[in-house]
């Protein structure tokens, strides 16, 4: 049995198990949430107030920086260490701005009004997502924050009951400040990706007043690519990717540990592609593979990686997320 019926199967079962979890985002996945918004009146695009909150038990993370270990090997930082690169920013505060908490030469930039970054791993079912909100004055309630989904073409907002469950919630001090990163990290299941190939999950911040515009907002975009959850990264986004490439493309990053990644794939290079922008659609972006090959990265690449020439990948744009309320 391949990894992708693996999943798909583990997913039937789960579901029994897990029926909030499963129901949601099975229900998200298959579009049935249009009809259920709908009959309540709900708007779709509209930010839902989710109250954060740690339901789970602590996962291995030395540091207490909310990042767990398993976490932290993705990024290539140190769980025995707040502030892997020295540069006197804390990975989590990274984290939420965007910059490389690996890169003394990457650094946060951005509003100080609060920020928010994401960052994941898989382990074998199971899609493990941590959030980093930076929050000025340290106080959680003042912020109004929204989870969403992009799957099967459909853009959603999550609720948070089928998120917090079995979530933790971390407060970070800021030295010197009053400021705090708050880091949430939750689990959802692989199977939808397993299913439709590629999906986002968007996470936006914004003052917790009525009509508050979007302040801040972050993405991971995903494939499932030859059984692997790989991570569509922006190179602009990175200070250093390691590869010799130039700007206006994407690596894949895998998201699962060396021993689930398939042995055919190069270990100590990524599939490094160039893309042309072929269309938007609201947040949505299209955009083309015009090249792709291996790259020295910390990481693992697929052989057919230059068979993704000609193909289109659809990203969320935390850009076209901003200023929505």
């Amino acid at each position: 049995m391949d990894r992708a019926s693996a999943v798909t199967r583990a997913a039937t079962t789960h579901f029994a198990e897990c029926a909030a979890c499963a129901v949601g985002i099975l229900a998200l996945a298959a579009g049935a949430t249009l009809g259920h918004a709908a009959s309540r009146g709900d708007s779709l695009d509209r930010p839902v107030i989710a109250d954060l909150r740690a339901d789970g038990q602590a996962t291995s993370d030395s540091d207490q920086d909310g990042l767990s270990a398993m976490m932290e090997a993705i990024l290539m930082t140190s769980d025995s260490d707040q502030d892997t690169d020295g540069d006197g920013f804390i990975d989590p505060l990274e984290v939420s701005f965007g910059s490389d908490p690996a890169q003394a030469a990457s650094r946060p930039e951005g509003s100080l009004l609060g920020a928010v970054g994401m960052c994941a791993n898989e382990s074998g079912t199971a899609l493990n997502f941590a959030t980093a909100i930076y929050v000025p004055g340290g106080v959680l309630p003042s912020i109004k924050y929204t989870l969403g989904v992009r799957i099967g073409g459909l853009m959603l907002t999550l609720p948070p009951e089928v998120y917090n469950p079995g979530s933790t919630l971390v407060e970070v001090p800021i030295f010197g400040t009053p400021d705090k990163v708050f880091v949430f990290q939750a689990t959802l299941p692989v199977f939808p990706l397993a299913i439709y190939g590629s999906g986002s999950l968007y996470s936006t911040i914004a003052v917790n007043a009525p009509n508050a515009p979007v302040i801040a907002a972050a993405a991971l975009n995903l494939l499932f690519y030859e059984d692997t959850v790989l991570e569509v990264i922006d190179q602009a986004t990175l200070s250093s990717s390691g590869s010799s490439s130039s700007s206006g493309g994407s690596l894949y990053r895998p998201l699962s540990p060396g021993g689930d990644i398939p042995t055919s794939w190069t270990v100590g290079q990524v599939c490094v592609q160039q893309t042309q922008s072929v269309g938007t659609a609201g947040a949505v972006e299209i955009l083309q593979v015009v090249s792709a090959s291996c790259q020295p990265y910390d990481g693992y690449c697929p052989t057919s990686c230059p068979n993704l020439v000609g193909t289109t990948v659809e990203v969320v744009n935390p850009l076209g997320l901003i200023g929505k309320q």
